[in-house]
């Protein structure tokens, strides 16, 4: 996992709680400076994470930017195995099902973006999904009984 992402998946497990530049990078065992350009990624990308001297970093609640580590942190602790995907824009999340199962992928996976470019609906029509209009996904489940999904 990348740098940003641990600093991200800190940020979510905190949302709303002042971390210190040294806490994080302690619990990421790098440096403040990587932590600090971290940080500066995250923001360019457009979470909204609030920086106060001698105080820390603040992922605040009022950010919104699809991402892996926020999903994750949402679903039912059940669901571990789940592999996430975020795209701020893909051509399709069945298409992207599709490869990941043409790559005979084995774990349960959930496809998520914000806008599809080449969206389908029923019978191969054209499905319309501009980006901040909703969310598109698409979920690959493995040998899960029809009783399981439906309660």
């Amino acid at each position: 996992m990348s740098t940003k992402k641990r600093v991200l998946k800190i940020l979510e497990n905190n949302r709303g709680q002042s971390l210190s530049g040294q806490k994080i990078a302690e619990e990421v065992q790098l440096s403040r400076t990587a932590i600090w350009k971290a940080i500066k990624t995250l923001k360019e990308e457009g979470h909204q994470i609030e920086s106060v001297p001698k105080s820390g970093y603040t992922l605040l609640e009022k950010s919104d930017v699809l991402n892996t580590e926020s999903i994750q942190g949402l679903l039912n602790k059940s669901l571990p195995s789940l592999t996430i995907h975020t795209y701020p824009t893909i051509d399709s999340t069945n298409n992207e099902a599709k490869k990941k199962l043409n790559e005979k992928i084995k774990q349960d996976t959930l496809i998520l973006s914000e806008e599809q470019t080449e969206g389908k609906g029923r019978l191969g029509r054209v499905f319309v999904s501009p980006a901040s209009t909703g969310l598109y996904m698409s979920l690959i489940l493995h040998d899960v009984p029809a009783e399981k999904i439906l309660h």
